[in-house]
């Protein structure tokens, strides 16, 4: 029943070693098993915790790699927000049960919509419900 995997890197690895450690390591395998299981990853910093950076180092050696994988996920929750937002058609509705034979064709589904998404095109999708394809939300935003 999981369809995300949130991950705070700062804690997950140590940056500046010049190899990678064992906690990094381990952040690498751990994000490989959640991509083989279709799971959205998401990233993001503890603000809770004293002496937690203010934003990650994206840039860094030891994530740059995971860049991608990141902002991804960050699509596929974009999406998914708005749609629900606008017609609960969202990641785990009824419709998109109906709507994609697998994770992974859902997942590029909701990254694309992410992609193509921005605060002033939201507006586009209110009033789609669950009657609609997934191929004319796409068209709706283009």
């Amino acid at each position: 029943g999981v369809a995300a995997f949130n991950i705070i890197p700062d804690r997950n690895f140590t940056p500046g070693m010049g190899e990678k450690d064992e906690k990094c390591r381990e952040l690498y395998k751990v994000i490989e098993v959640a991509k083989k299981r279709g799971l959205a990853i998401i990233a993001g910093t503890e603000m809770n915790s004293p002496g937690q950076k203010f934003v990650d180092d994206f840039k860094s050696k030891e994530l740059a790699p995971l860049v991608d994988t990141f902002y991804e996920g960050a699509m596929i929750v974009y999406a998914h927000t708005v749609l629900q937002r606008q017609g609960e058609i969202g990641y785990i509705s009824d419709w998109a049960d109906k709507n994609f034979s697998d994770v992974f064709a859902k997942n590029a589904f909701f990254a694309e919509v992410g992609e193509l998404l921005t605060p002033k095109t939201e507006s586009a999708l209110i009033g789609v419900n669950a009657d609609v394809k997934p191929e004319d939300i796409v068209s709706k935003l283009k």
